[in-house]
């Protein structure tokens, strides 16, 4: 029964936080007593328990209640209190003989065999294939590019995956901030040269989020040349980005010529038949069958974010494995009122946006949607709706309707204006810069 509870906590947690939290601060943590009333769980340092505290207890603490109804206490034990050694944790590790991945962990539900493949995204999917099976022979590099939850990190971990299993090659996954921070440490360190040779050395890197480069000069130089060394001796290099090389704000020319000299493909925003397919599976993996009208309801509900569809069946899994028996249409229709599922900084979605948006401009909201035209409220709402395009990747015509029934020529022309604004305006750059840490933090 505990160890049920603690993997329906996981789940929850999985649709409820990011993929760099969950692999570098909730996987390590183990659970040493787990029942309706406490959480006693085991962390392995004193920075790991101040981290869990400060970013996620709040949310550890809601999805325990939303699983059993009352409020649970959470303690925590320290691994590291013996006295034991203890690796900082997100440092990369050197890359072992054999295809074993680093301090990141791999979500092992993402394989090839798990992804489903759509007209959204079959071609990214071949190509990824082909780079895991013969790295650096063909798509070199690849960059993968598309708004949230589309499945990025999807693809890139099946590579991880296929090379793991795989004695001829070595691989090393990590999402780029990760990788940034080890290469200023050793800058700072001046143990650059060690660390370029080590990193360089694998068969596969895989980095997510690349766009995190953007507007850090010395990190580019310093990726610029493990860039190279990986493609001059053969490797496979793989990168996933929210958007194109050139229109990532702040990247070197010369770092967006070499993204742009290999393979670039987008995954787009999943048609209902996929989205259906994405849903059965993830039922299928918690062993339940969800009914038809529910899948309908999740599919239509839910149409431009995996991560989250995946998170909704998540939550109903959970439900039902603690005696709430196979959720029908009023059980989603709750889920998908509940504040902890819908409000879910980690899954951004257009009234996230306009929240945030209108909260940094000091606006009420209904004044951001509503009908005033002076420029204190059109460039704020122009941003807004740019935002919504390039992180949610929704239809035009979508966000026209989410902004009071606006025509999409509307949509299309702010997202025109703010991009022209971007090229020339480097404090619109840092504005822009400044909402989606935000929304993605």
């Amino acid at each position: 029964m505990h160890l049920t509870l603690w993997r329906d906590l996981l789940q929850l947690l999985e649709g409820s936080l990011s993929r760099e939290a969950i692999a570098l601060w909730i996987l390590p943590i183990k659970p040493l007593l787990v029942s309706r009333e406490k959480l006693v769980l085991e962390v392995p340092n004193g920075l790991h328990e101040r981290i869990v505290r400060e970013r996620y207890l709040a949310v550890i603490r809601r999805c325990a209640q939303a699983l059993t109804g009352a409020a649970m206490e959470v303690d925590f034990v320290r691994a590291s209190d013996d006295g034991a050694p203890v690796a900082p944790p997100g440092r990369l590790a050197a890359p072992p003989a054999r295809g074993r991945a680093n301090a990141v962990a791999l979500n092992p539900a993402y394989t090839f065999q798990g992804f489903v493949v759509g007209s959204c995204n079959r071609a990214a999917y071949h190509a990824a294939i082909a780079a895991a099976n013969r790295p650096g022979k063909k798509h070199n590099p690849l960059f993968i590019t598309g708004g949230v939850g589309l499945g990025k990190t999807h693809l890139l971990q099946a590579i991880g995956a296929r090379a793991a299993s795989d004695e001829e090659h070595t691989f090393v996954y990590t999402p780029s901030d990760l990788l940034m921070d080890e290469l200023m440490e050793a800058v700072q360190g001046r143990t650059i040269a060690r660390v370029r040779k080590r990193l360089s050395s694998v068969s596969i890197l895989l980095v997510d989020d690349i766009h995190s480069l953007g507007g850090k000069n010395q990190v580019q130089e310093e990726f610029s040349s493990l860039f190279t060394a990986i493609l001059e001796h053969g490797g496979q290099v793989v990168l996933s980005s929210d958007r194109p090389p050139k229109e990532i704000p702040r990247l070197h020319q010369r770092l967006v010529s070499r993204f742009e000299s290999g393979t670039m493909l987008e995954l787009k925003q999943p048609a209902l038949a996929t989205r259906l397919a994405i849903l059965e599976r993830k039922a299928r993996r918690f062993g339940i069958t969800l009914p038809r009208s529910v899948l309908m309801l999740l599919a239509s509900e839910i149409r431009s974010n995996i991560r989250r569809m995946e998170g909704a069946v998540n939550r109903l899994a959970a439900q039902a494995s603690i005696g709430g028996g196979i959720p029908g249409r009023e059980a989603v229709d709750a889920l998908l009122r509940d504040q902890l599922f819908g409000g879910d900084a980690q899954c951004v979605t257009t009234r996230g946006i306009q929240q945030r948006v209108a909260s940094h401009f000091q606006i009420r909201l209904g004044t951001l949607l509503g009908p005033a035209r002076s420029g204190r409220i059109a460039f704020p709402r122009q941003l807004a709706m740019y935002l919504c395009r390039r992180i949610v990747n929704s239809p035009y015509a979508d966000i026209g309707a989410a902004f009071s029934g606006r025509d999409h020529t509307t949509v299309m022309h702010a997202c025109k204006t703010i991009e022209d604004l971007l090229r020339g305006n480097g404090d619109a750059r840092d504005t822009v810069d400044q909402l989606i840490t935000a929304l993605r933090s």
